[in-house]
Order: C-alpha cells, then sequence, then structure tokens
C-alpha cells in the first residue's frame, strides 16, 4: 500500500475500556468507506490485551494500514 499526499490519519488514543468502541468505530469506517486504501490508522494503546489488538487486526484484514503503539 503505498501512502501519497492525499492519506487520511485518524488517531485513536485508548485503553481497555474503549477498545470495543475503538473496533466499532473502525468498523463503521470501513463498511462507510468505499476507497480505503489511502487510509491509515494510528492506535496509541494502554494496558490493552493481546487478544484485543488481534480482534482490531482482523477487523483491518489489510484493508488499511495499522499501527499501533503501546504507551
Amino acid at each position: 500500500m503505498a501512502l501519497n499526499n492525499d492519506s487520511l490519519h485518524l488517531v485513536y488514543i485508548v485503553d481497555d475500556k474503549y477498545a470495543m468502541l475503538t473496533g466499532i468505530s473502525i468498523l463503521s469506517l470501513l463498511e462507510n468507506t468505499r476507497n480505503t486504501e489511502n487510509i491509515v490508522i494510528h492506535i496509541i494503546a494502554t494496558d490493552i490485551s493481546k487478544e484485543q489488538e488481534s480482534y482490531w487486526r482482523e477487523i483491518v484484514s489489510n484493508k488499511v494500514k495499522l499501527d499501533i503503539v503501546y504507551r
């Protein structure tokens, strides 16, 4: 996936309390956006389980670039 100046960068800052809502938001984005090739999702996470990270990666399924940073 090549990124260019037209990329849309979205940032989520979450902990375990908001992990499920973040997944719902990402699902909505993917279901309601025709062209997802220029979308980049950044998640800054604290206290997130590996299962939750796997779920987010499964949701995006190579449709968008996903970057998860742990703090």
